[in-house]
């Protein structure tokens, strides 16, 4: 399973999370007709660790976990359900040891194409996650 895969696991065993977006967390982006409230969650940057010149068994990465609502309230308290599920995480997602620290939130607001009022709160949050990952092999 992809490490990613364990993510999804998590963030849908989370009842917190599960009580405003149900089963809509996606990764990636949603699609067109996704009913609203969701969040959507992705992989932004991937940092290789190595040591004394070799690779090692950890990677450090960024995710980004955006919480979409119509009201800013459902999207804060999406964005709190995620922090409170992932930050300070130390353990096993799956079979992989991972550790997990927010670092950034930003609150944005995408505004409709069609003019009108009906536009979308979105709340990016960052976090850091240490996970295990084979040896690359010469």
């Amino acid at each position: 399973m992809a490490f990613k895969d364990d993510l999804y696991s998590k963030l849908t065993a989370t009842t917190g999370i599960t009580d405003i977006v149900e089963t809509r967390i996606y990764y990636g982006i949603a699609p067109t007709n996704a009913d609203v409230p969701y969040l959507t969650y992705m992989r932004i940057s991937d940092d290789q660790i190595h040591h004394t010149g070799a690779a090692s068994a950890f990677t450090r990465c960024q995710y980004q976990f955006s919480c979409w609502a119509f009201k800013e309230l459902t999207s804060d308290n999406i964005a709190n359900a995620v922090r409170n599920a992932l930050d300070g995480f130390n353990g096993t997602l799956g079979s992989t040891r991972t550790r997990i620290q927010m670092t950034d939130q930003v609150d944005l607001y995408d505004s409709p194409d069609d003019g009108s009022q009906a536009g979308l709160w979105h709340i990016a949050v960052t976090f850091d996650i240490w996970h295990q990952r084979a040896v690359p092999t010469l």
